[in-house]
């Protein structure tokens, strides 16, 4: 209930950049349009399953790569990205090798490269939730957060100062999260003060990996 409630903070305070955008053709052309249904619209481009793979396994770790596989690597239909049929194979048991990036039944009509459709924001919302839940998966990411976990690997209380690097870690080309974010953030902190630290965490995590935008190569 708390996740949702930062996901709605998080959309008002963003205009969804992942939703169609209205072009005026008199940018692409002499003419000057005379009625609505002469705008066009075009979808921002996401990275394929690729880029996809690649930012959760540095936040989660590669050892909890069966969940990424499963949920967005082979789904090349609805993520995008490249496959080559000649680099699959099967071994002495009949599994395939290579299944990251088998094709796994992609045709000539798969997507070359990423788009957002509800089917894999369903997927990438699956494969947050299943990181999160996974208690290795979770500690992995929390190494990486200063104040997160101690020596022992003993996962402590969430903190405001560690805030920031949780949304760093999804966004680390970002210096900080916008005004916004954080106050969103902080509220679900605050909100989750008497949950155990497992779940402290777990759920700051879960709300900041349920942001589309980080997709955005």
């Amino acid at each position: 209930m708390l996740v949702f409630i930062f996901i709605i903070i998080q959309s008002c305070s963003n205009k969804s950049e992942l939703q169609f955008r209205e072009i005026n053709k008199s940018s692409l052309t002499t003419q000057t349009p005379t009625s609505q249904s002469e705008l066009a619209s075009v979808k921002i481009r996401l990275g394929d399953r690729y880029f996809v793979k690649s930012v959760l396994d540095q936040i989660f770790g590669e050892n909890c790569g069966n969940i990424v596989v499963e949920n967005i690597t082979n789904k090349m239909d609805h993520f995008g990205g490249g496959c080559d049929p000649y680099e699959k194979s099967f071994n002495s048991e009949n599994e395939i090798e290579f299944s990251d990036t088998a094709c796994k039944g992609a045709n000539f009509s798969s997507l070359a490269i990423g788009e957002s459709s509800p089917i894999r924001e369903g997927f990438r919302i699956g494969a947050c939730d299943q990181l999160v839940s996974n208690y290795q998966c979770l500690k992995n990411a929390l190494k990486k957060i200063h104040g997160a976990i101690d020596a022992s690997e003993t996962i402590l209380p969430s903190n405001v100062n560690s805030i920031e690097q949780v949304y760093t870690l999804f966004y680390p080309y970002k210096d900080n999260p916008s005004e916004k974010s954080k106050k969103a953030l902080v509220a679900l902190h605050d909100k989750l003060q008497s949950a155990p630290p497992y779940e402290q965490w777990k759920n700051l995590l879960l709300a900041v990996c349920l942001t589309p935008w980080w997709q955005i190569p």
